[in-house]
Protein backbone atom coordinates (compact mmCIF):
# COMPACT_ATOMS: atom_id res chain seq x y z
CA UNK A 1 0.00 0.00 0.00
CA UNK A 2 1.37 3.42 -0.99
CA UNK A 3 2.28 5.84 1.76
CA UNK A 4 0.09 8.91 2.15
CA UNK A 5 1.51 12.45 2.01
CA UNK A 6 -0.36 15.63 2.90
CA UNK A 7 0.76 18.93 1.36
CA UNK A 8 -0.57 21.55 3.76
CA UNK A 9 -0.56 24.83 1.87
CA UNK A 10 -3.54 27.16 1.69
CA UNK A 11 -2.25 30.72 1.25
CA UNK A 12 -2.54 30.43 -2.55
CA UNK A 13 -4.00 28.03 -5.07
CA UNK A 14 -1.41 25.43 -6.06
CA UNK A 15 -0.94 26.05 -9.77
CA UNK A 16 1.93 25.10 -12.09
CA UNK A 17 1.05 28.09 -14.29
CA UNK A 18 0.67 30.62 -11.48
CA UNK A 19 2.08 34.14 -11.52
CA UNK A 20 3.26 33.39 -7.96
CA UNK A 21 6.52 31.44 -7.76
CA UNK A 22 5.77 29.58 -4.50
CA UNK A 23 2.54 28.20 -5.95
CA UNK A 24 4.48 26.85 -8.94
CA UNK A 25 7.13 25.36 -6.67
CA UNK A 26 4.59 23.42 -4.61
CA UNK A 27 2.90 22.13 -7.78
CA UNK A 28 6.28 20.93 -8.99
CA UNK A 29 6.88 18.96 -5.77
CA UNK A 30 3.45 17.32 -6.03
CA UNK A 31 4.25 16.34 -9.62
CA UNK A 32 7.51 14.79 -8.47
CA UNK A 33 5.84 12.79 -5.66
CA UNK A 34 2.48 11.71 -7.05
CA UNK A 35 3.85 8.80 -9.12
CA UNK A 36 5.24 7.21 -5.95
CA UNK A 37 2.86 8.22 -3.15
CA UNK A 38 -0.78 9.06 -2.51
CA UNK A 39 -0.65 12.85 -2.31
CA UNK A 40 -3.39 15.03 -0.82
CA UNK A 41 -3.66 18.79 -1.26
CA UNK A 42 -6.49 21.30 -1.19
CA UNK A 43 -8.27 23.82 -3.37
CA UNK A 44 -10.94 26.44 -2.77
CA UNK A 45 -11.73 26.63 -6.48
CA UNK A 46 -14.55 24.58 -7.96
CA UNK A 47 -13.57 22.91 -11.23
CA UNK A 48 -9.85 23.01 -10.40
CA UNK A 49 -7.54 21.68 -13.11
CA UNK A 50 -3.79 21.72 -13.62
CA UNK A 51 -2.11 20.43 -16.75
CA UNK A 52 0.96 19.24 -14.80
CA UNK A 53 -0.82 17.32 -12.04
CA UNK A 54 -2.77 14.07 -12.24
CA UNK A 55 -3.79 14.19 -8.56
CA UNK A 56 -7.12 15.87 -7.93
CA UNK A 57 -7.21 18.13 -4.86
CA UNK A 58 -9.77 18.04 -2.08
CA UNK A 59 -12.29 20.86 -2.57
CA UNK A 60 -12.82 23.00 0.53
CA UNK A 61 -16.15 24.79 0.64
CA UNK A 62 -16.66 27.78 2.89
CA UNK A 63 -20.07 27.35 4.53
CA UNK A 64 -22.77 29.90 3.78
CA UNK A 65 -23.19 30.52 7.51
CA UNK A 66 -19.51 31.46 7.77
CA UNK A 67 -19.85 33.83 4.81
CA UNK A 68 -22.82 35.53 6.47
CA UNK A 69 -20.89 35.79 9.74
CA UNK A 70 -17.96 37.37 7.90
CA UNK A 71 -20.27 39.88 6.24
CA UNK A 72 -21.93 40.81 9.54
CA UNK A 73 -18.67 41.15 11.51
CA UNK A 74 -16.97 43.18 8.78
CA UNK A 75 -19.95 45.50 8.52
CA UNK A 76 -20.52 46.16 12.23
CA UNK A 77 -17.15 45.37 13.86
CA UNK A 78 -14.62 46.93 11.55
CA UNK A 79 -11.80 46.64 14.09
CA UNK A 80 -12.19 42.83 14.10
CA UNK A 81 -12.67 42.10 10.42
CA UNK A 82 -12.60 38.47 9.28
CA UNK A 83 -10.19 38.32 6.37
CA UNK A 84 -10.71 35.95 3.46
CA UNK A 85 -7.47 34.09 4.21
CA UNK A 86 -8.63 33.36 7.78
CA UNK A 87 -12.07 32.28 6.60
CA UNK A 88 -10.54 29.77 4.19
CA UNK A 89 -8.03 28.50 6.74
CA UNK A 90 -10.74 27.87 9.34
CA UNK A 91 -12.83 25.99 6.77
CA UNK A 92 -9.80 23.85 5.92
CA UNK A 93 -9.04 23.10 9.58
CA UNK A 94 -12.65 22.10 10.20
CA UNK A 95 -12.59 19.78 7.17
CA UNK A 96 -9.49 18.04 8.49
CA UNK A 97 -10.97 17.70 11.99
CA UNK A 98 -14.06 16.02 10.53
CA UNK A 99 -11.98 13.61 8.42
CA UNK A 100 -10.65 10.26 9.63
CA UNK A 101 -7.84 10.18 7.05
CA UNK A 102 -4.35 9.67 8.42
CA UNK A 103 -1.05 10.57 6.77
CA UNK A 104 2.40 9.06 6.97
CA UNK A 105 4.08 12.36 6.19
CA UNK A 106 2.99 16.01 6.14
CA UNK A 107 4.76 18.87 4.37
CA UNK A 108 3.67 22.20 5.83
CA UNK A 109 4.76 25.62 4.57
CA UNK A 110 3.27 27.76 7.34
CA UNK A 111 4.88 27.72 10.78
CA UNK A 112 1.59 28.92 12.29
CA UNK A 113 -0.06 25.65 11.14
CA UNK A 114 2.41 23.34 12.89
CA UNK A 115 0.68 23.26 16.29
CA UNK A 116 -2.66 22.25 14.77
CA UNK A 117 -1.12 19.55 12.59
CA UNK A 118 0.88 18.00 15.43
CA UNK A 119 -2.19 17.90 17.67
CA UNK A 120 -4.25 16.39 14.87
CA UNK A 121 -1.68 13.89 13.56
CA UNK A 122 0.49 12.84 16.49
CA UNK A 123 2.20 9.91 14.75
CA UNK A 124 2.82 11.58 11.36
CA UNK A 125 6.24 12.76 10.22
CA UNK A 126 6.00 16.55 9.87
CA UNK A 127 8.33 18.54 7.60
CA UNK A 128 8.34 22.30 7.90
CA UNK A 129 9.40 23.55 4.46
CA UNK A 130 10.30 27.13 5.20
CA UNK A 131 9.52 29.86 2.69
CA UNK A 132 8.12 32.74 4.72
CA UNK A 133 11.19 33.50 6.83
CA UNK A 134 9.38 36.34 8.61
CA UNK A 135 7.52 33.66 10.60
CA UNK A 136 10.64 32.68 12.52
CA UNK A 137 10.80 36.18 14.04
CA UNK A 138 7.32 35.70 15.50
CA UNK A 139 7.81 34.16 18.96
CA UNK A 140 4.23 32.86 19.03
CA UNK A 141 4.93 30.81 15.91
CA UNK A 142 8.54 29.90 16.67
CA UNK A 143 7.67 28.23 19.97
CA UNK A 144 6.02 25.43 17.98
CA UNK A 145 8.97 24.63 15.73
CA UNK A 146 10.13 21.76 17.93
CA UNK A 147 6.87 19.99 17.14
CA UNK A 148 8.24 19.21 13.67
CA UNK A 149 10.48 16.27 12.77
CA UNK A 150 12.40 17.83 9.89
CA UNK A 151 13.24 21.34 8.75
CA UNK A 152 13.66 21.88 5.01
CA UNK A 153 15.47 25.02 3.93
CA UNK A 154 17.29 25.86 0.67
CA UNK A 155 20.15 27.49 2.59
CA UNK A 156 22.14 26.77 5.73
CA UNK A 157 21.95 30.50 6.51
CA UNK A 158 18.22 30.30 7.27
CA UNK A 159 18.64 27.18 9.40
CA UNK A 160 21.22 29.06 11.50
CA UNK A 161 18.86 32.02 11.84
CA UNK A 162 16.26 29.68 13.33
CA UNK A 163 18.75 28.24 15.81
CA UNK A 164 19.80 31.76 16.82
CA UNK A 165 16.23 33.03 17.17
CA UNK A 166 15.27 29.99 19.25
CA UNK A 167 18.24 30.31 21.63
CA UNK A 168 18.50 29.52 24.55
CA UNK A 169 15.89 26.84 23.71
CA UNK A 170 17.62 24.11 21.65
CA UNK A 171 16.36 23.20 18.18
CA UNK A 172 15.27 19.55 18.29
CA UNK A 173 14.40 18.64 14.69
CA UNK A 174 16.65 17.38 11.89
CA UNK A 175 17.75 19.95 9.31
CA UNK A 176 17.88 18.94 5.64
CA UNK A 177 18.99 21.10 2.74
CA UNK A 178 16.03 21.19 0.35
CA UNK A 179 16.76 23.43 -2.64
CA UNK A 180 14.47 25.71 -4.55
CA UNK A 181 14.66 25.51 -8.34
CA UNK A 182 13.70 27.16 -11.61
CA UNK A 183 11.16 25.27 -13.70
CA UNK A 184 11.98 23.83 -17.14
CA UNK A 185 9.98 26.57 -18.88
CA UNK A 186 12.83 28.94 -18.06
CA UNK A 187 15.15 26.80 -20.20
CA UNK A 188 13.06 27.52 -23.30
CA UNK A 189 13.99 30.46 -25.51
CA UNK A 190 11.26 31.81 -27.81
CA UNK A 191 13.11 33.99 -30.34
CA UNK A 192 9.96 34.92 -32.23
CA UNK A 193 8.24 36.19 -29.10
CA UNK A 194 11.40 38.04 -28.01
CA UNK A 195 11.43 39.87 -31.34
CA UNK A 196 7.75 40.78 -30.95
CA UNK A 197 8.42 42.34 -27.55
CA UNK A 198 11.44 44.23 -28.92
CA UNK A 199 9.24 45.67 -31.65
CA UNK A 200 6.35 46.37 -29.25
CA UNK A 201 8.54 48.51 -27.00
CA UNK A 202 10.92 49.76 -29.68
CA UNK A 203 14.01 48.21 -28.07
CA UNK A 204 17.09 48.26 -30.29
CA UNK A 205 20.03 45.86 -30.16
CA UNK A 206 22.31 48.37 -28.43
CA UNK A 207 19.97 48.85 -25.45
CA UNK A 208 21.03 47.69 -21.99
CA UNK A 209 18.04 45.72 -20.71
CA UNK A 210 17.37 45.11 -17.00
CA UNK A 211 14.56 43.17 -15.35
CA UNK A 212 13.05 43.56 -11.87
CA UNK A 213 10.42 41.15 -10.47
CA UNK A 214 8.78 42.40 -7.32
CA UNK A 215 5.98 44.75 -8.25
CA UNK A 216 5.22 47.73 -6.07
CA UNK A 217 5.86 46.17 -2.64
CA UNK A 218 8.15 48.63 -0.87
CA UNK A 219 10.03 45.75 0.78
CA UNK A 220 11.16 44.65 -2.70
CA UNK A 221 13.07 47.93 -3.12
CA UNK A 222 11.88 49.32 -6.45
CA UNK A 223 11.70 52.84 -5.02
CA UNK A 224 15.49 52.75 -4.49
CA UNK A 225 16.10 51.52 -8.02
CA UNK A 226 14.05 54.39 -9.42
CA UNK A 227 16.26 56.88 -7.58
CA UNK A 228 19.39 55.04 -8.75
CA UNK A 229 18.36 55.02 -12.41
CA UNK A 230 17.31 58.66 -12.25
CA UNK A 231 20.81 59.51 -10.99
CA UNK A 232 22.44 57.34 -13.68
CA UNK A 233 20.36 58.98 -16.42
CA UNK A 234 22.07 62.31 -15.70
CA UNK A 235 25.53 61.00 -16.57
CA UNK A 236 25.07 58.36 -19.28
CA UNK A 237 24.22 58.35 -22.94
CA UNK A 238 23.40 54.63 -22.99
CA UNK A 239 19.91 53.48 -23.89
CA UNK A 240 18.62 51.69 -20.75
CA UNK A 241 15.42 49.65 -20.49
CA UNK A 242 14.04 48.38 -17.15
CA UNK A 243 11.23 45.81 -17.20
CA UNK A 244 9.21 46.04 -13.98
CA UNK A 245 7.34 42.76 -13.52
CA UNK A 246 4.57 42.29 -10.95
CA UNK A 247 2.13 44.77 -9.49
CA UNK A 248 -0.16 46.80 -11.71
CA UNK A 249 0.47 47.82 -15.30
CA UNK A 250 1.04 51.57 -15.62
CA UNK A 251 2.45 54.08 -18.09
CA UNK A 252 6.18 53.95 -18.66
CA UNK A 253 8.51 56.41 -16.98
CA UNK A 254 11.38 58.08 -18.82
CA UNK A 255 14.42 59.67 -17.15
CA UNK A 256 16.28 62.28 -19.20
CA UNK A 257 15.45 60.53 -22.44
CA UNK A 258 17.82 57.59 -21.81
CA UNK A 259 16.23 55.38 -19.11
CA UNK A 260 12.80 53.83 -19.69
CA UNK A 261 10.91 51.98 -16.95
CA UNK A 262 8.31 49.67 -18.51
CA UNK A 263 5.65 48.43 -16.09
CA UNK A 264 4.54 45.06 -17.47
CA UNK A 265 2.33 43.74 -14.64
CA UNK A 266 1.85 40.11 -13.59
CA UNK A 267 3.07 37.42 -15.99
CA UNK A 268 2.55 33.69 -16.25
CA UNK A 269 5.80 31.68 -16.41
CA UNK A 270 5.90 31.08 -20.19
CA UNK A 271 5.77 34.80 -21.01
CA UNK A 272 7.91 35.72 -17.98
CA UNK A 273 10.59 33.46 -19.47
CA UNK A 274 10.49 35.53 -22.66
CA UNK A 275 11.13 38.76 -20.77
CA UNK A 276 13.99 37.12 -18.86
CA UNK A 277 15.53 35.92 -22.12
CA UNK A 278 15.30 39.41 -23.58
CA UNK A 279 17.02 40.98 -20.56
CA UNK A 280 20.76 41.03 -19.93
CA UNK A 281 20.85 42.05 -16.27
CA UNK A 282 18.66 41.38 -13.25
CA UNK A 283 17.79 43.56 -10.25
CA UNK A 284 17.04 42.09 -6.84
CA UNK A 285 16.97 44.96 -4.30
CA UNK A 286 15.12 43.20 -1.47
CA UNK A 287 15.30 45.13 1.81
CA UNK A 288 14.26 42.39 4.25
CA UNK A 289 16.35 39.66 5.82
CA UNK A 290 13.62 37.23 4.75
CA UNK A 291 15.17 35.93 1.53
CA UNK A 292 16.84 32.54 1.41
CA UNK A 293 17.20 31.21 -2.17
CA UNK A 294 14.73 33.35 -4.14
CA UNK A 295 13.16 31.74 -7.19
CA UNK A 296 13.47 35.07 -8.98
CA UNK A 297 17.27 34.83 -8.82
CA UNK A 298 17.23 31.17 -9.89
CA UNK A 299 15.03 32.04 -12.87
CA UNK A 300 17.31 34.93 -13.83
CA UNK A 301 20.42 32.78 -13.77
CA UNK A 302 18.65 29.95 -15.63
CA UNK A 303 17.95 32.41 -18.47
CA UNK A 304 21.50 33.87 -18.42
CA UNK A 305 20.47 37.13 -16.78
CA UNK A 306 23.33 38.44 -14.62
CA UNK A 307 21.87 39.73 -11.33
CA UNK A 308 22.71 42.53 -8.94
CA UNK A 309 21.33 41.41 -5.57
CA UNK A 310 20.98 42.64 -2.01
CA UNK A 311 23.24 40.86 0.46
CA UNK A 312 20.37 39.75 2.71
CA UNK A 313 19.19 36.39 4.06
CA UNK A 314 20.77 33.44 2.27
CA UNK A 315 21.63 35.24 -0.98
CA UNK A 316 25.39 35.38 -0.32
CA UNK A 317 25.39 31.62 0.31
CA UNK A 318 23.54 31.16 -2.96
CA UNK A 319 25.63 33.45 -5.22
CA UNK A 320 28.99 33.14 -3.44
CA UNK A 321 30.80 35.43 -1.01
CA UNK A 322 33.10 36.67 -3.80
CA UNK A 323 30.28 37.52 -6.23
CA UNK A 324 31.05 41.12 -7.32
CA UNK A 325 27.44 42.28 -7.68
CA UNK A 326 26.26 41.72 -4.12
CA UNK A 327 24.99 44.98 -2.64
CA UNK A 328 26.27 45.03 0.94
CA UNK A 329 24.18 48.07 1.93
CA UNK A 330 20.95 47.54 -0.03
CA UNK A 331 19.32 50.67 1.43
CA UNK A 332 22.04 52.82 -0.17
CA UNK A 333 21.11 54.40 -3.51
CA UNK A 334 24.78 55.25 -4.07
CA UNK A 335 25.78 51.59 -3.90
CA UNK A 336 23.05 50.62 -6.38
CA UNK A 337 24.28 53.34 -8.71
CA UNK A 338 27.85 52.03 -8.40
CA UNK A 339 26.90 48.39 -9.10
CA UNK A 340 24.60 49.28 -12.02
CA UNK A 341 27.30 51.44 -13.58
CA UNK A 342 29.76 48.55 -13.21
CA UNK A 343 27.34 46.29 -15.11
CA UNK A 344 26.89 48.86 -17.85
CA UNK A 345 30.65 48.56 -18.52
CA UNK A 346 30.99 44.76 -18.29
CA UNK A 347 32.28 42.96 -21.39
CA UNK A 348 30.87 39.72 -22.78
CA UNK A 349 33.85 37.64 -21.63
CA UNK A 350 33.49 38.68 -17.98
CA UNK A 351 29.71 38.27 -18.09
CA UNK A 352 30.13 34.74 -19.48
CA UNK A 353 32.67 33.90 -16.75
CA UNK A 354 30.33 35.04 -13.98
CA UNK A 355 27.30 33.26 -15.41
CA UNK A 356 29.29 30.04 -15.86
CA UNK A 357 30.28 30.20 -12.20
CA UNK A 358 26.67 30.84 -11.12
CA UNK A 359 25.37 27.95 -13.23
CA UNK A 360 27.92 25.68 -11.60
CA UNK A 361 26.90 26.79 -8.10
CA UNK A 362 23.22 26.29 -8.82
CA UNK A 363 23.40 22.74 -10.17
CA UNK A 364 22.23 21.49 -6.78
CA UNK A 365 19.04 23.58 -7.03
CA UNK A 366 16.76 20.92 -8.54
CA UNK A 367 13.34 19.52 -7.65
CA UNK A 368 14.78 16.01 -7.94
CA UNK A 369 16.12 16.42 -4.40
CA UNK A 370 12.63 16.04 -2.89
CA UNK A 371 11.95 12.41 -3.76
CA UNK A 372 15.14 10.92 -2.25
CA UNK A 373 14.69 12.91 0.96
CA UNK A 374 11.11 11.70 1.42
CA UNK A 375 11.95 8.14 0.40
CA UNK A 376 14.62 8.00 3.10
CA UNK A 377 11.99 8.93 5.70
CA UNK A 378 9.22 6.57 4.60
CA UNK A 379 11.04 3.47 3.39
Amino acid sequence: MNKRILIFFHDQEIDSNSTKSISRLVASVIHELEAHYVVTFFTFKSGYTDELLSTKPVLINVKTSERLKQKFVNLFHRQKKIKEVHLKRNSLLNTIKESDTSYDLIIVLGLDDVKFLRNQFRSSIIIYWIHGISAIYNKDYLQHINKIDYLWSPTVTVYKKIVNELHPVPFLAEFQLMPNWAEDIFCVKNDERIMQIREQYNINDSAKVFIFCGGDLKLKGMFLLKRAFEAISKSTDKNIIVFVIGGAEQPEEIYNGVVRLLYIGLLHPAILSVYYNLAQFGLFPSLGGYEHAPLTLLEMIQTNVLPIASDVGGIKEMLGADYPYLVVAPHSVDEWVQKIEMLLQIDDKEKYRLLTSLHQRLKKYTRRAALPLISSMLN
